[in-house]
């Protein structure tokens, strides 16, 4: 059979990338090419980007007034509010000013988010952590809408926060440049971030990279939420109740183990599996599943208190930790999948804001497709992700590499976030900065 000229032509130019891509490929070793566990595990310590020699970073604690005003202090008095926290690092003379956002429930000094100011901090930079405005302090003292998953509004909220940092460091230090970063959806908060910026231009970022992002956010929370039930489809015989039993019972021993110095959050869960308590490879999706779990919990359970919205807390009730109900409460809250807040909570309080969107609108518009004129026409917007990352859906890496071109790298293997701190990976981000 023939072709004509044009078919061969386009089938040759397909073959020479993707011969281009399968050689970038074999020259790739990072070991771990099981997304869940390459997600779960991160990098093997002798494996991660080393620094000769290594620089001491000691980062400051930067507390910030927001100004947030709570009808109910005891609920304020959980988190400690009303100061927003974020971690300081800085060179003592001229440098480039580079923002971390971290990724969903994450904190201002979560363990990936401080190995990100190590990097750039050993790199030259002076370094700002800003927490997830998914993280529930961030909610109570810095959300305008108490509302956050909703990547516009929260750039809004995450640019305010900015503002007022430089205000505070300004005096301080001499910045050159102005760069913004962040992992999982701490990574399409810094290019919805950058996209404001460029109508607001009161801060002039020099360049945004996003590390992991989600495309489509509604598909990214969609594939974690299936996580559990995926698993337990593939394992009828054990309930709900067992895979739990499991999980937390290495927890308590995990706990002993480390003399009771471990505070628990998502990120624990990760820790179990670098320790003497891991669970097989074969079961590791469940600790993504579970942390994410517990993640929207502390998002809709937050959001529901903030806003009365009575979903989870009786609407004229105020929370308290002392009351008789706030653990059953929270319980109530551990029922929700982050989808259920997506659309109990987030659609009616959209569409009472922008009457006539449709659920179709709004995942369009917290998705990278609103901001993709910007992505595709920016040569400062980079992207570095992974082919087999768990919160991408199909189609999205194509989407990426025609959006982006080479401003996106696309690793074959790492999960999401997993290979973060490898050699390879660290050098790609420092050289997309420093160029």
């Amino acid at each position: 059979m023939r072709y004509p000229q044009t078919v061969v032509a386009t089938l040759l130019v397909i073959l020479a990338g993707w011969t281009a891509s399968a050689s970038a490929y074999d020259s790739y070793d990072y070991p771990l090419t099981n997304p869940f566990e390459a997600t779960v595990v991160g990098t093997p310590p002798d494996l991660e980007y080393k620094w000769e020699p290594p620089m001491e970073v000691t980062p400051k604690l930067l507390k910030i007034d927001m100004g947030a005003k709570l009808s109910d202090i005891q609920f304020a008095g959980v988190f400690g509010l009303e100061d927003i926290k974020l971690l300081f690092a800085r060179q003592d003379g001229p440098a480039p000013l580079i923002f971390v956002i971290a990724g969903t429930g994450a904190a201002y000094n979560s363990p990936k988010v401080l190995f990100l100011l190590n990097t750039f901090y050993q790199a030259g930079y002076h370094v700002i952590t800003i927490s997830s405005p998914t993280k529930p302090p961030f909610m109570a003292s810095a959300s305008s809408t108490n509302m956050p998953g909703l990547t516009n509004y929260d750039a809004e909220d995450l640019y305010r926060v900015m503002k007022v940092a430089l205000e505070r460091v300004e005096g301080d230090i001499e910045i050159t440049k102005k760069y913004v970063t962040g992992y999982s959806l701490g990574g399409i908060d810094s290019a919805f971030v950058g996209y404001l910026d460029t109508q607001r231009k009161e801060i002039n970022f020099d360049k945004v990279l996003m590390i992991n992002p989600p495309v489509n956010l509604y598909t990214s929370v969609s594939n974690l939420d299936g996580i559990i039930p995926a698993y337990r489809k593939k394992h009828p015989e054990m309930t709900g109740a067992e895979l739990f039993a499991d999980v937390f019972a290495r927890l308590a021993a995990f706990f002993k183990e480390n003399g009771g110095r471990v505070k628990f959050g998502p990120e624990t869960l990760y820790d179990l599996q670098k320790s003497d308590q891991a669970l097989p490879v074969s079961d590791v999706e469940v600790l993504i599943g579970i942390s994410f779990l517990f993640s929207s919990a502390d998002l809709a359970f937050t959001s529901d208190a903030l806003n009365h919205s009575g979903w989870i807390i009786p609407a004229d009730e105020n929370y308290s930790p002392t009351s008789s109900q706030s653990s059953y409460w929270y319980k109530r809250s551990l029922r929700w999948r982050f989808l259920d807040y997506f659309d109990k909570m987030v659609i009616p309080w959209w569409q009472e804001r922008h009457p006539g969107d449709t659920k179709e609108d709004i995942i369009q518009k917290v998705s990278l497709y609103a901001i993709e004129g910007y992505l595709r026409n920016n040569p400062s917007v980079g992207v570095m992700t992974n082919q087999d990352d768990i919160i991408l859906g199909p189609g999205d890496i194509e989407y990426l590499q025609e959006v982006m071109g080479d401003r996106a790298k696309i690793y074959p293997y790492g999960g999401h976030c997993g290979n973060m701190e490898y050699t390879d990976n660290v050098a790609y981000m420092l050289d997309f900065f420093n160029n």
